[in-house]
């Protein structure tokens, strides 16, 4: 995560008012509606097969209002088409 967070400082102006760069870099990639213990998450995932990645075209950062992402402001969008 830090050498993303890097990458990330390095390629693109953060906007102002921001104060310095991001303390985290964060993806989501699973949300469940009720809680669930760590370890039944891990055996699940531990069964999934990755058969392809993504393709990331934009970055957004956002000031999020409410925790988990349920109300965020969008302040930037970063376009990583181009990019390598």
């Amino acid at each position: 995560m830090d050498r993303l967070r890097e990458a990330f400082t390095s390629n693109f102006k953060v906007p102002e008012p921001t104060k310095g760069p991001p303390n985290i870099v964060h993806t989501t990639i699973g949300r469940f509606l009720e809680p669930m213990p760590v370890e039944s998450v891990r055996e699940v995932a531990l069964k999934l097969k990755v058969t392809s990645l993504p393709t990331v075209a934009e970055i957004e950062l956002v000031r999020e209002s409410r925790i988990y992402l349920q109300e965020f402001d969008v302040l930037k969008r970063y376009s990583l088409k181009g990019r390598r």
